[in-house]
């Protein structure tokens, strides 16, 4: 739950901490009513006057942590976001903090060297922002979409003071796209003309939004952005991001997504709930998607997944909470035509399910002569065929077995020289050399000794984590670990994802990795078998906290695309939104940006540079994601998209792994 509740700064809290948040979330477990992604962190939202005994304390403990070391001066940031919201709007905000730098210093410089904090005032300024933001989308937004759901023109009125000014869009001059079975309409003030409406035509306005729908679901509002209004104390401008899902008239799927600028007048958290408290609003885009079919279909349960004993992070007794649980990887092992999976678990348990008659999945590793359970903390899953027999051998766990023509398997590891360490993200097969056997990448994100404690650099952090791995297939049935001084492990740097791709077209594949902290690292193979760091010049070094990566020509151009999983969170860009970087020293506010950048797009265009364009792809606001990957979903020839989400369930009906 640590991991959860504080992910950028989980090496930076003491086990005393740990101690304090588990044994007081057991006591509050009740009183939890939200949760927030935030910036690089989920935030458990509070009932107003529940909880006061967690509130206090964890403020206590937070705010005593506030005045750290320069590579954790985002923690200001992050005590703001975990207590944006508790307590009474004025009065709970943050105790002043010394913010004169002791020095200053290098980005790497020891922990110990350089402090610096945020300006008193800009805290207590994001404070009530965000104070304000959770008071918006928990009273207000519920009191807005509860009507709106209803299609209650009457009690939206209600929400408009007497002085309201509102304006919706003409909407004239859509924008419009339409591929396979799927259709994307925007409406948006730079095509559109705006026209002004009254209360009742605003809120008539957004019902008639309803009319193609036959069921809504998930109707939301967010806080994009907040700051004060200049003519009023009391007043506040925001920019709301307003979304529906739900099924249309004729069963098919409809996604209506809205930003929105409004000014709210307010002196006191209560009026949100029954006061007209909105005196202005005006729409500035309609984004309308439709699908005339559901594109995927949950089987989980279907197929026998759903009976897999695989623990569960919401049905725990005893134990903290882990964040990292499983690695799987998929294959045809015994050529029936139907594809199985390899699931190695963080607990040391193992499967491989086969998928019979493509009807359900079925364990068969205990009768196909592989462990089931080992020591915790060492699972690799992967599939190599590492002697060109034509069947897949399997990495799992620690260890290697080699395929018996898909009757069975034979642990080699002994024989083949593979040692791996406690704990490693995952693992990557190519054919590095090109010398027609295939070799084994494998990634870290920890350190091999014991976990840290204590206090933990994470800005311009390339040192605290292990070193990725790579394995030499030298066709004998034995691999050899390559000297690090061959120049393909990119750092120290945490890796969590990592892909072999073609940067150069020169057949030899070249590696790109996902760095939890640290930049990202882009390692053009030689051909000689030693690799250059290309990022910068490449420019896919972003900091972005990344989680994954998958690769792939989205574009159909013959050059590889990347695409990387980041952390995207509203909360965290409304925060730097109050921020600069006067006030970091050099290099830090960008990383701070990046910590919330979210998911990355680089297409490779001439000359070995790539170009960002998650934006204008429109796959940048995913969420705090994980794994993504590339595949013909619709067999139109064109890659397609899929990008996970969530660090942590929102659902107790659904597993948390």
């Amino acid at each position: 739950m640590l991991e959860v509740l504080a992910r950028q700064r989980k090496r930076t809290l003491t086990s005393n901490f740990r101690a304090f948040f588990i044994s007081t979330v057991k006591q509050c477990t009740a009183s939890f009513v939200t949760l927030e992604q935030g910036a690089g962190l989920a935030v458990f939202s509070i009932c107003p006057g529940s909880c006061a005994r967690f509130v206090a304390q964890f403020n206590r403990m937070l705010i005593s942590s506030m005045a750290i070391p320069i590579q954790l001066s985002t923690a200001v940031l992050v005590g703001l976001l975990l207590c944006g919201g508790c307590g009474a709007r004025q009065t709970d905000g943050p105790e002043a903090i010394d913010v004169t730098p002791e020095s200053t210093g290098e980005l790497n410089t020891k922990t110990s060297d350089v402090k610096v904090v945020l300006d008193p005032v800009k805290q207590q300024h994001i404070w009530d922002a965000e104070h304000t933001s959770f008071e918006l989308e928990n009273r207000f937004a519920t009191r807005f979409v509860d009507a709106w759901k209803a299609r209650d023109a009457a009690q939206l009125q209600t929400l408009f003071a007497t002085s309201f000014t509102g304006s919706t869009l003409v909407l004239d001059q859509p924008q419009t796209r339409s591929h396979s079975v799927l259709s994307e309409t925007v409406w948006s003030e730079d095509d559109n003309a705006s026209q002004a409406a009254t209360g009742p035509q605003l809120a008539s306005h957004l019902v008639a939004w309803f009319d193609k729908f036959q069921e809504i679901q998930q109707p939301k509002l967010r806080v994009l952005s907040i700051d004060r209004a200049t003519n009023s104390p009391d007043a506040w401008q925001a920019r709301l991001l307003l979304t529906a899902y739900g099924e249309g008239k004729s069963g098919e799927q409809i996604k209506l997504q809205s930003e929105h600028d409004v000014t709210c007048c307010f002196q006191e958290d209560q009026e949100l709930e029954k006061e007209a408290v909105i005196t202005r609003w005006k729409i500035t885009q309609i984004l309308e998607c439709i699908s005339q079919q559901t594109l995927m279909e949950e089987t989980t349960e279907k197929l026998g997944l759903a009976e897999l004993e695989l623990v569960d992070n919401w049905s725990l007794i005893d134990g903290v909470p882990e964040d990292y649980r499983y690695q799987m990887a998929v294959e045809d092992y015994d050529h029936d035509g139907w594809l199985d999976i390899a699931l190695s678990c963080f607990d040391g348990k193992f499967f491989l399910l086969k998928f019979v008659e493509g009807q359900r999945f079925q364990d068969v590793a205990a009768s196909l002569g592989i462990r089931t359970t080992a020591d915790p903390r060492t699972y690799v899953a992967g599939w190599i065929d590492y002697d060109n027999d034509g069947f897949s051998d399997l990495l799992l766990g620690n260890r290697l077995y080699h395929n018996e023509a898909g009757k069975r398997f034979v642990d080699v590891t002994a024989a083949s020289g593979l040692r791996f360490h406690r704990q490693s993200m995952g693992c990557q097969i190519a054919d590095y050399d090109c010398d027609g056997y295939l070799d084994l990448y494998v990634q870290y994100q920890r350190g091999f000794e014991s976990l840290h404690q204590g206090e933990q650099q994470w800005v311009g952090d390339n040192q605290s984590g292990a070193e990725n791995q790579l394995w030499h297939n030298e066709g004998n049935g034995r691999f050899r670990l390559v000297s690090a001084s061959q120049g393909y492990s990119g750092g120290r740097r945490h890796t969590l994802g990592a892909c072999w791709f073609f940067f150069d077209q020169d057949h030899y594949p070249d590696l790109y990795l996902a760095n939890d902290f640290g930049n990202n690292v882009l390692l053009r193979n030689r051909g000689d078998g030693t690799f250059e760091d290309l990022s910068e010049a490449s420019g896919t070094s972003d900091f972005a906290t990344s989680m994954a990566v998958a690769a792939g020509d989205l574009n159909n151009d013959g050059q590889s695309d990347l695409y990387v999983a980041n952390m995207y969170s509203k909360m965290g860009r409304r925060i730097i939104a109050h921020v600069s970087e006067e006030d970091y020293p050099a290099g830090i506010f960008q990383q701070i940006q990046g910590s919330c950048a979210g998911n990355r797009l680089y297409s490779n265009r001439a000359a070995g540079a790539y170009r960002e364009s998650s934006d204008e792809a429109g796959v940048n606001a995913v969420g705090w994601a994980y794994a993504p990957a590339m595949a013909d979903l619709d067999s139109d020839g064109w890659l397609d998209l899929y990008a996970t989400t969530g660090f942590i369930s929102f659902d107790r009906h659904k597993p948390d792994g």
